[in-house]
C-alpha cells in the first residue's frame, strides 16, 4: 500500500506504514517481526481492517507450520479472532471471509465454515474467491 505525503503523518498513514513493514517481514518469513508490525498498526489505529486480516493470515500460516495439535489450534483460534475483527470493521472484506471459512474448517466447525463460504458467494458471486469457496463447499459436503 503506497502512502502519499498527505497521509503518512496521519494515524491511518502510520498504521498503514506498519502494515507495509509487516508485509515485508512476512515475505521474508520473519513471522515474529511481522506480528509485531501488524500489532503496532493496530495500536495506531484499531479500525485498520487490513492489519487485522494480515494478522489473521499470519496466524493461519503459523498454524500450517505447527507440528502439534494444541499449537495448531491455538494459532487457528488467534486467526479466527483477527479475521472476525477484520469483518466487523469491513463486512465486505471478501479475502477475510474466505480465510475465515478455511479457519473454521480446520477448527472442525463445518457449519460456520459453510456459512462463511455461502455468504461470500452471495456477496461476490463473480469474484475468484467465490470459485474457491464453491470448491470448499463441495469438499465439506463430500466429507459429511
Amino acid at each position: 500500500m503506497a502512502l502519499s505525503p498527505k497521509t503518512v503523518n496521519t494515524i491511518a498513514g502510520r498504521s498503514n506504514a506498519c502494515v507495509n513493514l509487516g508485509n515485508l517481514h512476512l515475505r521474508r518469513g520473519e513471522y515474529d517481526k511481522a506480528e509485531r508490525a501488524y500489532k503496532a498498526a493496530l495500536r495506531f489505529w484499531h479500525g485498520n481492517a487490513t492489519a487485522y486480516y494480515n494478522l489473521g493470515y499470519l496466524y493461519f500460516l503459523e498454524a500450517a507450520h505447527s507440528t502439534g495439535g494444541k499449537e495448531k489450534r491455538h494459532y487457528l483460534s488467534l486467526s479466527r479472532e483477527a479475521l472476525r475483527n477484520a469483518l466487523r470493521l469491513n463486512g465486505s472484506f471478501i479475502e477475510a471471509r474466505l480465510l475465515l471459512g478455511k479457519v473454521y474448517y480446520y477448527l472442525g466447525d463445518r457449519l460456520k465454515s459453510l456459512k462463511e463460504f455461502e455468504t461470500l458467494i452471495r456477496e461476490a458471486p463473480e469474484r475468484k474467491e467465490a470459485k474457491e469457496a464453491r470448491a470448499w463447499i463441495r469438499k465439506i459436503y463430500r466429507s459429511m
